[in-house]
């Protein structure tokens, strides 16, 4: 029997204390030890220094601020550790195919956490849409900025990912709006449909959610956690396993099993790279707009 897998988790905060939770009810798993934030109060024992923690351990969990990413992720593949990254794995397309290399030159395993799409609502939406049946659609999102705020559409990769996992990558965009605090844009697909896109920071909001996906078969429109089909509400069995505790499963058999992971590097990538494309687009509109108000100045 293969000896459980052995896991740091660097960043112990809500994701990190999700992460070790999850790793307690992995049979194929054991926690060692965490940096920063609150190790003890999920069982693993506190390191100072990233290298102790390393040194201990065959799997890095990265739960850190996303800032921090992409250094932890090379650190523990250099040093011959398997990682799991929190999405992003980095603030660009480019900088994650390079971690995705560096990974395979190792014979490393790379898994990047989506558990947007361990959800029922993400499961019943592959089930009922089809990207050549779409007519039209919204993705709106606002929520709170934090403390280490990227771009907007890099913040909002989970809001994209709903989309794109449901039906595809947009082939057009064309920008209404991008500022620090907002973001509106058309995304156009490959059978000419068009879904308005709408991201908003607000001191103090709510996190909200509202996706709406008109099909030939019908609508379906998720607002949060409530999921309607055909103007039906939709309650989708529940899940034995928690979203953290899903995806720890699918990364320990990752690592020991060789299993496809449920989010491959081609996915991974292809999501980094819309979202470098909408602040590119982003970019464009702003230098548009600057040099506008210097003409009408």
């Amino acid at each position: 029997m293969v000896a459980p897998l052995r896991w740091g988790v660097v960043g112990v905060g809500v994701a990190g204390k999700a992460r070790a939770r999850a790793i307690a009810d992995d049979p194929r798993a054991v926690g060692v030890c965490g940096l920063r934030g609150e190790p003890e109060a999920v069982g693993l024992r506190p390191v100072s220094a990233l290298d102790a923690l390393i040194a201990e351990v065959d799997v890095v969990a990265v739960c850190s601020p996303d800032s921090t990413h992409p250094a932890v992720v090379r650190a523990a593949l250099e040093a011959g550790r398997h990682v799991v990254c929190e999405y992003p794995l980095a603030p660009s397309a480019r900088e994650a195919r390079a971690l995705f290399a560096l990974a395979a030159e190792n014979g490393l395993r790379l898994h990047v956490e989506h558990i947007e799409l361990l959800t029922p609502q993400a499961r019943h939406l592959r089930l009922v849409c089809r990207p050549d049946q779409l007519r039209g659609g919204a993705l709106r999102w606002v929520g709170p900025p934090r403390a280490d705020q990227p771009r907007l559409p890099h913040a909002n990769l989970a809001r994209l990912h709903r989309l794109v996992d449901t039906i595809g990558l947009p082939r057009r965009i064309d920008v209404q709006r991008a500022e620090a605090d907002a973001y509106m844009a058309t995304l156009r697909f490959d059978n000419g449909a068009t879904v308005e896109l709408s991201l908003q920071a607000e001191a103090g909001a709510r996190r909200h959610l509202e996706l709406t996906l008109v099909m030939e078969a019908g609508v379906a429109l998720q607002v949060d956690q409530t999921l309607l089909w055909r103007g039906g509400p939709v309650s989708p069995p529940p899940q034995a396993l928690g979203l953290f505790a899903q995806d720890q499963r699918a990364a320990s058999a990752l690592i020991l099993d060789d299993a496809p992971p449920y989010v491959n590097e081609e996915r991974v990538l292809a999501l980094l790279e819309l979202a470098d494309n909408l602040e590119r687009a982003g970019e464009l509109w702003r230098g548009l707009e600057a040099r506008g108000s210097r003409r009408s100045g």
